[in-house]
């Protein structure tokens, strides 16, 4: 049976006569400490793709979080918001258009000298193993 639409929110339960979104189990406590009082005051209907696209630069911005902690929290929200819209309390999940910080890896190459010594060791090892670490050397290749 689907539960009849309601302007839940996504805190904790709090008395009778109002349905609301249950905290889920998070693999991470913080974002639990952090969601539940940021925007568990908030009916869902409440909660648009602007609010959170603010709430996601403030919590970077003034909170100093890094870009992965608060794509987490994004994360969080869309699969509850989600789960709300199959639940047929909202129409639409505001997280799913929300734009997260980008994650910005910067890329820091070995010094010449440590790639020299690499490379040789690789030649002492097999021919073959060398020529393979000078390709992805000098194409630049890293893991992932």
């Amino acid at each position: 049976m689907r539960p009849a639409p309601c302007a839940g929110s996504i805190g904790p339960r709090r008395g009778a006569g109002k349905r609301r979104v249950q905290p889920i189990h998070l693999q991470r406590a913080g974002e639990q400490r952090r969601l539940a009082p940021d925007l568990g005051h908030l009916s869902l209907r409440q909660i648009t793709t602007q609010r959170l696209d603010r709430y996601y630069a403030g919590l970077a911005r003034d909170v100093g979080l890094s870009p992965a902690t608060v794509r987490h929290h994004h994360a969080v929200l869309r699969g509850a918001l989600g789960q709300a819209v199959q639940w047929g309390w909202i129409p639409n999940n505001p997280a799913a258009g929300a734009s997260p910080p980008k994650i910005r890896r910067e890329i820091t190459p070995s010094p010449l000298e440590t790639t020299r010594q690499l490379l040789a060791a690789a030649d002492d090892h097999t021919p073959e193993f060398g020529a393979l670490l000078r390709v992805l050397a000098a194409t630049g290749a890293r893991p992932g």
